[in-house]
């Protein structure tokens, strides 16, 4: 093969391997444009997933904020002991009135302005709200106590919320804080009673299974606080709810 049939080749060689290259460049820049799409795509959806979650969010605070969760009113309600009811009222936000829609209620004496749930619950066939709040004032109309009532914790079994066994009550010590108190307890209170002269009483009723008689076993624990919100004394009473009705008394 002479000189110039071989420079013939190696620049025939070079022009296909030009255009096999240029032929490329299409695929190449079609691979791009996917990646940045991709790209796109990810950062729309990104974009989405947190205007979502900032949705989502702010409607978790709003429930949290605006629902009537008992023990949060009571406690605003609490803060203006010893003034007026109205007071009271405008401290925590809410409109208290005069009379319940449950009779039960209405029938309890003493009560100056009452504050129930919306929702009601069945307990023992019986309508009765959620939770209520009693408040009760002095001759003057000064509120004197703010008396918080969770019928919720009625609601699967009169007897109260179920426990493994009998409550130890001697490990609760006088000094204890009511957080320190209700680790041993595991319960949640029935009833929350502020009165005005800083003392605090916390009720608790819960029941377990005797081993022996297979019988549920009723109790109420009474906790009650001194001014710097410490235990200073502890109280346990059997209940004989059942006990009352089998006797046909």
């Amino acid at each position: 093969m002479g000189r110039k049939a071989r420079d013939e080749k190696v620049k025939g060689s070079k022009s296909i391997f030009r255009l096999f290259k240029k032929a490329e460049l299409p695929d190449e820049d079609i691979k791009e444009e996917c990646a940045e799409a991709t790209k796109k795509g990810f950062k729309v959806i990104i974009a989405i997933a947190l205007v979502i979650l900032i949705i989502i969010v702010a409607l978790i605070i709003f429930i949290m904020i605006n629902k009537n969760d008992g023990e949060r009113i009571a406690i605003s309600l609490s803060e203006k002991l010893g003034s007026t009811a109205e007071k009271a009222a405008a401290n925590a936000n809410v409109k208290l009135k005069k009379t319940s829609n449950y009779n039960f209620i209405n029938d309890m004496g003493g009560v100056s302005d009452i504050y129930e749930s919306k929702s009601t619950i069945k307990i023992n066939g019986i309508n009765v709200p959620e939770w209520v709040i009693l408040c009760y004032s002095d001759k003057n109309g000064k509120l004197e106590e703010v008396s918080y009532f969770n019928y919720k914790i009625l609601k699967n079994n009169i007897n109260g919320m179920k426990s493994n066994g009998r409550i130890d009550i001697d490990k609760i010590e006088d000094g204890f804080t009511i957080e320190e108190t209700e680790k041993i307890l595991n319960l949640e209170p029935i009833q929350v009673m502020r009165n005005n002269d800083d003392k605090k009483i916390y009720k608790y009723k819960y029941f377990y299974e005797d081993s022996k008689t297979k019988n549920e076993k009723s109790y109420y624990i009474t906790i009650m606080l001194n001014f710097d919100d410490k235990v200073m004394a502890v109280q346990e009473t059997e209940d004989n709810y059942i006990t009352k009705i089998l006797s046909l008394e």
